[in-house]
């Protein structure tokens, strides 16, 4: 997942203020309220657990600041938890559509088949890129060809960019990736044939 958002200083205090009036209590009880997250979304098995439940406590306190009325905060807070559990499953069901076609497309010139281990490595190159690529390299190869297409030309629309930019910077990250993914196998010579299809780079990235 991508960085939590950043709590500021105004929603933070927001939030200790609705846990309790008074500061010492309030901050006891951020504590706690934290602990349940983490341990939440461990058990529900969602990867980043605390990632996702700063991010988890990020959103209510945004809601607390905006002046939302909160009724009763620990079922706000549950439910905002049960949301996030909902977007890791969508985000890890698209990761693994994503990863396995990157896959199969880079494999389409390998010599050796995409071994068990060699995905691990591909999955754990993933979780290394700078926030946003991650999420940018597996749009950019999710979905069926015509899903493809459309995606590609909202994310260029979206960034105000031409298709060739767009693709140019989903080659530089891809070549990133392999990259990674060599230097995680510990064998060159298997990963030599792993170059970008010529069909991926198109004239304008020649």
């Amino acid at each position: 997942m991508s960085r939590p958002t950043p709590l500021s200083h105004k929603s933070f205090a927001a939030l200790l203020t609705a846990l309790d009036a008074d500061p010492a209590a309030a901050a006891v009880r951020y504590e706690k309220l934290r602990l349940r997250l983490v341990t939440f979304f461990r058990l529900e098995g969602a990867p980043f657990a605390e990632d996702r439940a700063d991010e988890a406590i990020s959103r209510v306190a945004r809601r607390i600041e905006e002046g939302e009325p909160i009724r009763e905060l620990g079922a706000y807070v549950a439910g905002v938890a049960r949301l996030l559990v909902k977007e890791a499953t969508a985000e890890a069901q698209r990761s693994q559509r994503a990863m396995a076609e990157f896959a199969r497309r880079s494999a389409a010139q390998a010599p050796d088949p995409v071994t068990e281990g060699m995905a691990r490595c591909l999955e754990e190159c993933l979780g290394k890129l700078p926030d946003g690529q991650q999420e940018f390299i597996l749009s950019y190869y999710s979905g069926s060809e015509g899903v493809r297409i459309r995606n590609r030309n909202e994310m260029a629309k979206a960034r105000n960019i031409p298709m060739n930019a767009l693709r140019n910077r989903a080659l530089r990250i891809r070549r990133r990736l392999l990259e990674c993914v060599r230097r995680c196998q510990g064998e060159s010579s298997v990963m030599a044939g792993f170059e970008v299809p010529q069909e991926d780079e198109g004239p304008s990235a020649r």
